[in-house]
């Protein structure tokens, strides 16, 4: 549910380009960090990795998603700009299952990133850091799942969990609030900005279609995950 959360909050993030100067407070830890999925430590693919998290990171400060995506990312070398890194065994519960070890295992990679180098990237990129405050996302969707039932993804419904949790970490990603309504609620929780949508499951696009609409903007997506939603 990416798109429902980041196209909600980019209204409030700063224009692309705005001269006006920014406060070179000291960033929150949240907000130049992020976790990617990877192989073992010491494999090829941490230059790919470290592409990616640092995408997450522009994306979010910027509060721009495009930035993730955008074909300049690929000329970037991530690597000058990392602080520190570690890596977790998703499967650290589970035994090594043959002789490979830990290769074919898959971790998360959490990499913070240096605020300065941040800065002057957005900057070489026409963006600039969103450092004000966030507004809380309260999304208002209904959903018809792949079995046909119907719900309304709310903060206190079991049937939802999985959506939900996308929404969550949607929230996470670009360090926007999320503020659910519990069951039976007609309106968004007060002070919160209203997205209003539905997601439903097509089978022949093996995804869900998302259609969300805010202010008389709308938007959507189809054939997704739940995540990318």
């Amino acid at each position: 549910l990416r798109g429902a959360v980041a196209a909600a909050a980019l209204p409030a993030a700063p224009a692309q380009g705005t001269a006006a100067s920014v406060p070179a407070t000291a960033l929150p830890d949240q907000l130049v960090t992020a976790t990617v999925r990877a192989d073992a430590p010491g494999r090829s693919d941490r230059a790919p990795a470290l592409r990616r998290a640092l995408g997450i990171v522009l994306a979010k400060l910027s509060g721009n998603p495009a930035l993730e995506a955008d074909a300049r990312m690929a000329a970037l070398d991530p690597a000058p700009l990392v602080l520190d890194l570690s890596y977790e065994d998703v499967l650290i519960d589970k035994p090594l299952r043959d002789e490979q070890g830990t290769y074919d295992r898959p971790f998360l990679l959490t990499v913070r990133f240096a605020e300065a180098g941040l800065r002057e990237l957005l900057a070489a990129l026409g963006e600039r850091p969103w450092t004000g405050p966030r507004p809380r996302v309260a999304p208002m969707l209904a959903l018809r799942h792949r079995d046909g039932r119907e719900a309304a993804l709310t903060a206190d419904d079991p049937l939802v969990d999985r959506a939900r949790a996308a929404l969550t970490a949607a929230g996470a990603r670009y360090a926007v609030p999320i503020a659910l309504p519990l069951r039976g609620a007609d309106a968004a929780p007060a002070g919160a900005v209203a997205v209003a949508g539905r997601l439903d499951w097509v089978e022949a696009e093996f995804g869900w279609r998302a259609a969300f609409e805010l202010g008389g903007q709308s938007w959507g997506v189809s054939g997704a995950s739940l995540d990318e939603a």
